[in-house]
């Protein structure tokens, strides 16, 4: 496996919004916040799945599920998957109030996303947060891409 430098890749702005529990139990639909995203290298590997991935760093500052804030750090790993979509994964830990209370100052994550890749300087990602049994019910986030 190589890394090459990327050649038009642009750093992005997120801006995180909305989400959709799975099953709601008083947790806020609306997760404000602001993020950043860097794109690092261009994975080469003889492995479909990894080459041509372009691999990042990202931060994310946002409110949690209950109204709490919230960061996360870490990285991702982003390919094309359509002319209009990228699929991904971010990887990384997150902070939260909430997973505190169980004995956690941080939870290490990995997070499969799709984003649209239109023409336009603004695009959306889709982030799956599974169940995972006593912590969440599992969760769709929403962010806003700006590329700049």
């Amino acid at each position: 496996m190589d890394f090459t430098e990327l050649g038009d890749d642009q750093p992005a702005l997120h801006v995180n919004g909305r989400a959709y529990h799975f099953h709601r139990a008083g947790q806020v639909e609306f997760n404000y916040g602001l993020g950043f995203s860097v794109p690092l290298v261009q994975v080469k590997s003889g492995s479909p799945i990894l080459n041509e991935a372009r691999l990042g760093f990202e931060f994310d500052e946002y409110r949690d599920s209950y109204g709490h804030t919230a960061f996360s750090i870490g990285g991702y790993l982003q390919k094309g998957l359509s002319s209009h979509w990228d699929w991904g994964a971010k990887f990384g830990f997150d902070h939260e109030t909430t997973i505190t209370r169980h004995g956690l100052y941080v939870l290490p994550y990995v997070l499969p996303y799709v984003e649209s890749k239109f023409r336009f300087p603004v695009n959306i990602r889709v982030i799956l947060i599974p169940p995972v049994p006593s912590y969440t019910d599992g969760f769709l986030a929403f962010q806003g891409i700006v590329k700049f």
